[in-house]
């Protein structure tokens, strides 16, 4: 069951008192708002995920206001050589810097929103992942109750 609250302290309040009432017969879970994250595509390579936060800030006085608003999470590299960034920021930080390109050193990179959906493989669920999915095993070709490993051993048993 899912309950929805005006304000994060009111859940709070809520979980505390199921928790007292109830104990060890319900699980509670409150669900953590998830801050919008931003891709900066082919930064340069000097360029860490330790110093990004100060280097967007002094080149980009107009959209990143204050410290700590900037979370880099990671950095990879495409197929391509480029280096791209991915940073978590308030949602009113992202409209500003989805509307301009970002200066970073000498090079003005292209922001985009960054999208990543997760998958339990063995529950075909998205957005969960296998230790937190509390579904039935479903196969991900047939939606049917048995996994995708059951499959592939009866396609190789018949070829042989």
């Amino acid at each position: 069951m899912q309950i929805e609250t005006g304000s994060f302290q009111y859940a709070e309040t809520m979980d505390n008192s199921i928790n007292d009432k109830l104990g060890d017969k319900i699980e509670t879970h409150i669900q953590r708002p998830i801050k919008p994250r931003l891709k900066i595509i082919n930064k340069p390579e000097e360029i860490t995920t330790d110093i990004i936060e100060d280097t967007l800030m002094a080149q980009n006085p107009q959209t990143f206001v204050g410290k700590g608003e900037i979370i880099p999470k990671f950095t990879y590299q495409t197929k391509r050589h480029r280096r791209n960034i991915v940073i978590e920021v308030s949602a009113q930080t992202m409209k500003k810097v989805l509307e301009n390109k970002a200066k970073i050193g000498w090079i003005n990179c292209s922001v985009e929103d960054y999208l990543f959906a997760t998958r339990c493989l063995i529950y075909c669920r998205f957005n969960q992942r296998m230790r937190e999915c509390r579904g039935t095993e479903t196969c991900p070709l047939g939606a049917d109750s048995h996994n995708l490993r059951n499959i592939k051993r009866k396609q190789r048993s018949t070829n042989t």
